[in-house]
């Protein structure tokens, strides 16, 4: 396996020009501070949110830097998706991406610590790693390396291959977006979810040595059971309401805190990319993606927001049984503010749409 990232030790880049901040550059990231408090408390308050600014004000570097750390200190699995050409197929693709990050990258980016930060250390523990990154000058290049999306070879030995990208749990750790029993309870989670009885329990805490941790994601049992899973909320069809509903009841109930934040992100491109072109009478539109997947989009939205289920998770919070609630997720749109008038079919679907929209203005000269 190999992972394609900047070399350890490369220069610092706290100015990104024309770059996007990414998750790994929250550190380098300032100012925005009211703007990320108010975006996270419209997207805890409703269930559908809307961002928006013209092209250059910052919208992804907020999201990346700000707003999916934010929600993820709050007990929330936020992830940004791009709809690129097919959206719901990006939606499920970015959901596993997160939720299921493969073993081999949890291996991957505990071992690039651990190499970087106490080589040779058999004996090291998972507290003491942590604190060794937390000792990093907040301008060493490794505090940013030691944290990015792992990109790993597609293996071709197993039946289910895994995944290019992912953001291991590791990572969040070290980025002290979650805490160690969140880490334990989603190893639990993937052997737990697929057993008619009960599994003895993984213990994980903060004295457990980096050795014992790298062998719980490299054994048999444990990979095999996080194929089983996947393929197991590989659901056929393009339902996302089944989609998402098999995800909360198969892995989602044996996680105390799960509840979702789906970013869609430069949602302009459902209109600029999926173009009817029977209204525009071009017959140079071939390559573009099929423009109905557009309306798709628009209606499995909607399915997703108007119907209820009977959950055995609740968003935030304690399992609860037998009770009628809604999927444990928010959905946030953020795109540019020339594309807002289009959005009449999301408006006709989402009560207080107006009130859970903010504009995100160009930063002034303080």
């Amino acid at each position: 396996m190999n992972d394609q990232t900047d070399p350890i030790g490369a220069a610092a880049k706290p100015y990104k020009g024309p770059e996007s901040y990414q998750v790994e550059d929250a550190e380098l990231f300032f100012g925005r501070d009211d703007e990320t408090d108010q975006v996270i408390a419209r997207i805890l308050a409703s269930r559908f949110t809307l961002l928006h600014a013209q092209s250059g004000a910052g919208k992804t570097s907020l999201l990346n830097a700000r707003i999916i750390p934010g929600l993820e200190t709050r007990g929330w699995n936020a992830f940004r998706i791009l709809p690129q050409n097919d959206p719901i197929e990006s939606i499920r693709a970015a959901t596993f991406q997160y939720i299921l990050p493969s073993p081999a990258s949890e291996q991957f980016a505990i071992e690039r610590a651990w190499r970087n930060l106490a080589p040779g250390n058999d004996a090291l523990t998972l507290e003491e790693l942590l604190s060794l990154y937390d000792c990093l000058d907040i301008s060493n290049p490794l505090r940013r390396t030691l944290v990015r999306q792992v990109k790993l070879a597609v293996r071709s030995d197993r039946k289910v291959p895994e995944l290019a990208i992912s953001d291991p749990y590791f990572c969040r750790l070290l980025r002290s977006c979650i805490e160690v029993d969140v880490l334990e309870e989603h190893v639990a989670a993937v052997i737990q979810a697929l057993q008619t009885t009960s599994s003895p329990k993984t213990t994980i805490t903060s004295g457990t040595r980096i050795r014992e941790l790298m062998d719980i994601f490299g054994d048999e049992a444990f990979i095999s059971s996080h194929d089983k899973l996947l393929n197991e909320l590989r659901v056929p069809g393009r339902d996302l309401r089944v989609f998402f509903e098999h995800l909360v009841e198969t892995y989602g109930r044996h996680r105390t805190r799960f509840g979702l934040v789906v970013i869609l992100d430069q949602f302009e491109e459902v209109f600029t990319r999926f173009i009817d072109p029977g209204a525009t009478g071009s017959e140079k539109l071939g390559e573009l993606p099929d423009w109905k997947l557009r309306w798709e989009l628009f209606k499995q939205l909607q399915n997703l927001c108007s119907r209820e289920i009977s959950s055995l998770a609740s968003p935030i919070g304690a399992a609860v049984a037998d009770e009628k609630t809604s999927l444990p997720i928010r959905y946030v749109i953020s795109m540019r503010d020339e594309y807002i008038a289009q959005l009449d079919p999301i408006s006709r679907f989402v009560v207080g749409w107006e009130d859970a929209s903010y504009h995100l203005k160009l930063l002034d000269k303080q």
